[in-house]
């Protein structure tokens, strides 16, 4: 009898043995899938941003005529490939549409290269060269919405990869971190320039207590001795400013001690209507700032979400547009209401500038004779730290947009961005 105990129990031992060494197994195959996942979702994520960005640069290089941006553009075309390809090498390299697009990715580097070369020994982009770009803008395009539509399928279980391939298909979509959410203030356009560890040079001298704070934003804002404000928090840095709670317009305003301006206003109390129109919302803004004594306001770029429209609006001086300047406005679309505003690059960069300048009667565009000119006007933008005066060129063909700036004294182009219109607005990349 007693042998018999010993052996059911030497079994029962072995069979727990042998069940914990297999839940074990179990649970070290599920770690492992969870992390092959994820190192497939972030490469995927990765590529498709480097594969935009990509396209962007090879896009910019249909337009530029400046041997200085070109090479510019081209370093940037080989530093993207580069990195798209190391994110798909991640992937299985079974996977046969990846390894296409790692072929593609790798030509269209090596390509980007042989033309540094040639430009680096005194050559030129030849009309053969715009061709072959023009090729290279067409299929990285379509190249970019293929990776897109593979990240937010995998992502969403829709399409499963393994050493011998993917299986699934599912919509193109836009891929801009899906997981990740916006601020409704935080697209500032091109030309935000602001460095918050340096001093603002838009605030004079003369401090102010909270309680003069207080008041200073109890005008500015038109409130009424009924509207509520409590003080909040004074903050450290190389600006202090006074923050405010503003119950009535659930906000919160921040006031700088040095000068006492108000340096934004934030609230999330609109109504998630769009009643009304994109320019008339601008016009409520430019109204608004200009009772404020800021002046003439160019509106360059506009941005939609949850019913509340956020504009950059740039001061104007003798017909330049102050771009380093910029100003943004948040208006309620439900009824108009002024839901937010800040003014940091504003005071970050706002001082008296001596501006005279006319655009010359022979610089008239014609190298951009492939493009509709739309617009062309003298323009101050922040490039490198520094200030520089340009001729801002508003520039349309059939399918695209561009903005291209050209140094005022060298004639050089300097800046080129494409302009990109969204359901939820306008932007530049």
């Amino acid at each position: 009898m007693n042998r018999f105990k010993n052996i059911f129990f030497a079994c029962l031992f072995v069979s727990c043995v042998l069940f914990t060494a297999g839940a074990s197994a179990k649970s070290l195959v599920q770690e492992e899938t969870g992390y092959r996942h994820a190192l497939y979702q972030r490469a995927l994520y990765e590529a498709a941003e480097s594969m935009n960005s990509c396209q962007i640069s090879l896009k910019k290089m249909t337009v530029t005529k400046s041997k200085a941006m070109e090479t510019e553009y081209l370093s940037k075309i080989s530093g993207y490939a580069a990195s798209v390809q190391n994110s798909l090498a991640t992937l299985p390299v079974k996977v046969d549409k990846v390894n296409e697009t790692i072929k593609f990715v790798n030509q269209t580097g090596d390509f980007a290269l042989s033309l540094l070369k040639k430009l680096s020994k005194g050559g030129a982009v030849s009309d053969a060269d715009r061709e072959t770009i023009l090729v290279l803008t067409e299929t990285s395009t379509k190249l970019c919405r293929k990776i897109e539509q593979l990240a937010n399928d995998f992502s969403e279980g829709k399409v499963a990869i393994s050493e011998s391939g993917y299986a699934g298909q599912g919509e193109i979509t836009n891929l801009v971190h899906p997981n990740e959410e916006y601020p409704t203030l935080l697209y500032d356009g091109p030309f935000s320039d602001s460095l918050l560890n340096r001093k603002m040079k838009g605030l004079g001298d003369t401090e102010v207590t909270m309680e003069e704070a207080k008041e200073n934003l109890k005008r500015f804002l038109n409130l009424s001795d009924n509207d509520e404000i409590r003080f909040s928090q004074e903050t450290g840095g190389e600006e202090r400013t006074y923050v405010f709670d503003l119950p009535g317009r659930n906000a919160e305003a921040s006031v700088t001690k040095r000068g006492g301006k108000v340096l934004y206003v934030l609230s999330d109390a609109y109504k998630g209507e769009e009643a009304l129109e994109e320019e008339t919302c601008i016009s409520i803004a430019k109204e608004f700032l200009l009772k404020k004594g800021f002046g003439s306001m160019h509106a360059s770029y506009y941005r939609k979400f949850d019913g509340a429209i956020t504009i950059n609006l740039a001061p104007v001086q003798n017909g330049v547009i102050l771009y380093p300047d910029l100003i943004k406005m948040e208006i309620d679309m439900a009824n108009g209401n002024i839901a937010g505003m800040e003014f940091t690059d504003y005071y970050m960069n706002h001082t008296q500038r001596s501006l005279e300048f006319e655009i010359p009667a022979y610089d008239d565009g014609s190298e951009y004779a492939d493009f509709q000119i739309v617009s062309k006007r003298p323009a101050l933008i922040p490039v490198d730290g520094k200030e520089k005066l340009t001729i801002e060129y508003h520039l349309k063909d059939e399918n695209n947009e561009y903005l291209v700036y050209k140094d005022v004294t060298t004639g050089d182009e300097i800046v080129l961005y494409e302009v990109v219109h969204l359901a939820d607005g306008t932007i530049v990349q």
